[in-house]
């Protein structure tokens, strides 16, 4: 897994709290689609049971997006890592999260803006530890990722895997049958 630019440098920043868009744009992005959510709990207690469903609201919305974009494969990946970003900004940070999915030719982008939090990989787990996992999964289930400098982004990538054009599969007359 590799970190590379952050996934805003794929198109321009959101500025609507709810928007999906399905135009070209110069920076190639092809679709983008954008949620809002509000923590109702305060910092520091237990999550009430509206803020413990935002990961799967979320992942609803991923699911929908890429369905609708004509790219189904890449839901249980995208869901996967929409889980566990969206779950630590719930729990970590304040509101309002955002959830902005994108995609080019040849990615996809799920980046979650919430608080002034940055998400630290813990030390190392026992197999009985019930969380501390998230970005260590993010790390491996995505092909890039990262997080702003103020720890108020955290941002993966999925790249997708594009065909070839038929011209560059079809037989050539210069080889040999």
């Amino acid at each position: 897994m590799t970190l590379t630019a952050p996934p805003e440098r794929l198109a321009a920043p959101a500025t609507d709290a709810r928007r999906t868009s399905s135009a070209p744009s110069r920076s190639g992005l092809l679709n983008v689609a954008e949620i809002s959510f509000s923590r109702r709990t305060p910092p520091g207690a237990a999550l009430c049971e509206a803020d413990s469903r935002q990961p799967g609201q979320a992942r609803e919305f991923v699911t929908a997006a890429l369905v609708r974009w004509g790219l189904p494969e890449y839901t249980d990946r995208a869901d996967l890592l929409t889980s566990e970003l969206v779950t630590n900004a719930v729990q970590h940070g304040t509101a309002p999260i955002s959830l902005r999915i994108l995609h080019t030719e040849a990615r996809i982008g799920v980046v979650v803006t919430g608080s002034p939090y940055t998400p630290v990989l813990s030390a190392p787990l026992d197999e009985l530890s019930e969380s501390g996992r998230g970005l260590r999964i993010v790390g491996e289930v995505a092909d890039a990722w990262g997080i702003s400098e103020d720890g108020s982004r955290t941002w993966c990538l999925l790249n997708r895997e594009v065909p070839l054009p038929a011209e560059l599969l079809a037989p050539s007359p210069h080889l040999c049958p």
